[in-house]
Parts: C-alpha cells; sequence; structure tokens
C-alpha cells in the first residue's frame, strides 16, 4: 500500500500545475483594439441609436470616457451595464422570496 502523504502531495502538485495553467490562459488574453471604441461601439453592443447614446452620456447613465472631445466606451464595462439592467421573472422573484433573499 501507498504512503497517503505520498499521494496527497502528488495530488496537490498535480493541482497546482493546473492552476498555473488556468491562469496562464488569463493572463494571457491582451486587450484587443475592438475592446475599446468609440460611439459606433456603443451603438453596436447596445442597439440604441446615436441620439440615444449622447443623451445617457450627457447624464451619465451609461459608462464612457472622455479623451479631449472624444467619447470612448470599453466592450466589457457596457456588456456589464446591459447585464445589470435585467429585470427579475416572476418565477425568479418567487424562488427568492421562498430562499429568504428576496424583495
Amino acid at each position: 500500500m501507498e504512503n497517503p502523504f505520498t499521494i496527497i502531495l502528488s495530488k496537490i502538485e498535480e493541482l497546482n500545475q493546473s492552476i498555473k495553467k488556468m491562469s496562464n490562459q488569463f493572463t494571457d488574453t491582451k486587450p484587443q483594439a475592438s475592446d475599446l471604441g468609440g460611439i459606433d461601439l456603443a451603438c453596436e453592443i447596445t442597439g440604441l441609436k446615436r441620439s440615444s447614446i449622447y443623451a445617457l452620456t450627457s447624464k451619465r447613465l451609461i459608462p464612457h470616457f472622455h479623451r479631449g472631445k472624444r467619447l470612448y466606451f470599453s466592450r466589457l464595462n457596457l456588456e456589464m451595464w446591459l447585464k445589470d439592467g435585467k429585470v427579475s421573472t416572476v418565477q425568479e422573484q418567487k424562488s427568492n422570496l421562498r430562499i429568504g433573499k428576496g424583495k
């Protein structure tokens, strides 16, 4: 019978190697040019018209950046902004009430 400590140490080493591989996948990814863009990117992601995007930026309701007179948008920030506006379904609300989470 093999020593249990040897088995545990080998499993820990396997896990460490798996973690290193996974972390390399995330750190090797670099932002692409398409991740940051202007008003056209915001229109593409949100499906809104230019005038609506401008109205939202002037009210500071949509995530954006200013550099001089130019507006910039991050694809990730816009996608998160859209997801944050998700409305719960009736079924989700009932489920949250049963679990004791909800409003």
